[in-house]
């Protein structure tokens, strides 16, 4: 989500490329504090009054199916209730099905916030599922991405380094799905503002034609001071304010962001943060240790879903602009994150030196090594996944397999290193698809190739082993199936 406010750099820059204040650093900077104004917390880590977060609780999918997202009153339209939201923004509709919607819970939270007040309520939400129960004594946690952050934060904050187990001994598992668990550099590089050395070239090649003849009238040097302050705003607008934001510094790239931001400051609130941020980065350098022992001493579970092989911003949607970045050029990535930050004690090749092909725990591609992580048995990772992996189903069976019980590790069914998946929009399709075999009169022969397509897609769809060409093939076939039906 932080990913999505800072993207938000490139396109005002794309709209004051036109502007008569373009070359004025200050203006732009102002311009942008101002228009990231609902995003600064106050003294107290509080959002202004005019910015409502509405928080889940801790209530199960079923008690989430009747209560209005906006207002937190009851509500018998499903598709504006806080569950249709949940299904909207995470892909668990399968899961649900499997284990029940009673089984459920969704603890979100403010991503503008103290990391460690997240962790808090995080802890306060499971105790309170828990004495709701009354059947289980324990909980599953499924961070996801940035929410793996403040699953580190909950571990140090409640977390016995002499016990070794965490206070209240609530949780079975931790079933992490592409966790931001030591950051990005990515996040790194745009506080440091560690531009790339081709910094101009590749922001044109990101521009449509026309925005591109608007940059040629302007100095390299002066492109790259206006893009900076542009930055400069996000900094100290939002990340300076947030420990939910800083917690997201690689923990190698601490010292160097530490340096930047908060040098010779006296600002209380800032030195609070910068506090809290010292916290985290210890944190960050004990997690590995810290989750081995919780697995070998309290039998948590701890499993990894990463995607790889992708640079920062690369085939993205929404994280285009960290392309523009020098990490890029070195890490491998699912595009938003690095994998030895999703994939705790794993390592990655660089300036072209792969590791030695045909070991047990090294890439097909030799990029990726995971030999070394005490997880290596519990990692999977997908090639060339986009860091919104709800697009693959297969990696969130996985997940909905690990939860469940059904896989332990990687030789249960599931593949360590996959290929990537997108189905999005393929539920749709099969829809169509049968709607039209039962409600449409077609001929034998049309009626037969549509089924064959269909029931090619649901065989890919059981297939757990990703074939990227094949699998967007079969789709493309059952799409081509319903066009000529309804042409």
């Amino acid at each position: 989500m932080y990913f999505r406010t800072a993207g938000v750099i490139l396109r005002s820059f794309l709209t004051l490329t036109t502007s008569s204040d373009f070359t004025n650093s200050e203006s732009v900077r102002d311009l942008f504090t101002a228009l990231l104004s609902c995003c600064v917390v106050d003294e107290n880590d509080n959002l202004p009054d005019s910015v409502d977060v509405r928080i889940y609780g801790a209530r199960s999918f079923t008690e989430m199916r009747n209560v209005d997202l906006i207002t937190g009153e009851h509500c018998d339209d499903f598709e504006k209730s806080m569950l249709s939201r949940i299904y909207h923004d995470i892909p668990c509709k399968e899961l649900a099905d499997k284990i029940g919607e009673d089984n459920l819970y969704c603890f979100n939270y403010s991503p503008f916030s103290d990391i460690y007040s997240d962790a808090q309520a995080l802890h306060e939400t499971i105790k309170e599922i828990i004495a709701k129960r009354k059947d289980c004594e324990k909980v599953i946690l499924v961070p996801m991405s940035m929410g793996a952050s403040v699953v580190n934060a909950y571990i140090d904050k409640y977390y016995s380094d002499e016990k070794g187990a965490l206070d209240g001994d609530y949780i079975s598992k931790i079933v992490s799905m592409v966790g931001a668990w030591n950051g990005s550099d990515g996040l790194s590089d745009l506080i440091t503002f560690n531009i790339s050395d081709d910094f101009t070239d590749r922001l044109t090649a990101l521009l449509d034609d026309k925005y591109s003849k608007h940059l040629s009238k302007f100095r390299e040097k002066q492109i790259e001071k206006v893009f900076g302050s542009l930055i400069d705003g996000v900094v100290h607008s939002v990340i300076l304010r947030n420990t939910s934001f800083m917690a997201l510094v690689s923990k190698e790239r601490y010292e160097e962001v530490i340096e930047k931001l908060f040098k010779n400051t006296n600002n209380k609130k800032l030195l609070s943060v910068k506090e809290k941020s010292a916290q985290y980065h210890n944190a960050q350098c004990n997690l590995i240790k810290r989750l081995e022992t919780l697995r070998d001493k309290c039998s948590v579970g701890i499993y990894f879903i990463c995607g790889y092989n992708k640079k920062f911003g690369e085939d993205s949607r929404d994280f285009d602009f960290l392309s523009l970045f020098d990490s890029a050029r070195k890490t491998n990535s699912d595009s938003v994150i690095q994998i030895s930050s999703t994939a705790p004690g794993a390592k990655y090749a660089l300036n072209g030196e792969l590791f030695e092909k045909g070991g047990k725990y090294v890439s097909p591609d030799g990029n990726v090594d995971v030999s070394e992580s005490p997880f290596r048995d519990t990692i999977w990772l997908f090639d060339g996944q986009y860091h919104e992996i709800g697009d693959n189903n297969t990696a969130i069976r996985l997940a909905g397999d690990i939860v469940l019980g059904n896989v332990e590790n990687i030789n249960d069914k599931y593949p360590q290193f996959n290929k990537s998946r997108n189905v999005r929009g393929v539920d749709g399709l099969l829809e169509t698809a049968r709607d039209i075999c039962d409600n449409v009169k077609l001929p034998a022969l049309k009626r037969l190739a549509v089924e064959n397509a269909i029931s090619k897609v649901e065989e890919m769809l059981d297939n757990v082993f990703n074939d990227p060409q094949y699998d967007n093939e079969v789709v493309m076939n059952l799409r081509n199936e319903i066009s000529t039906v309804l042409k």
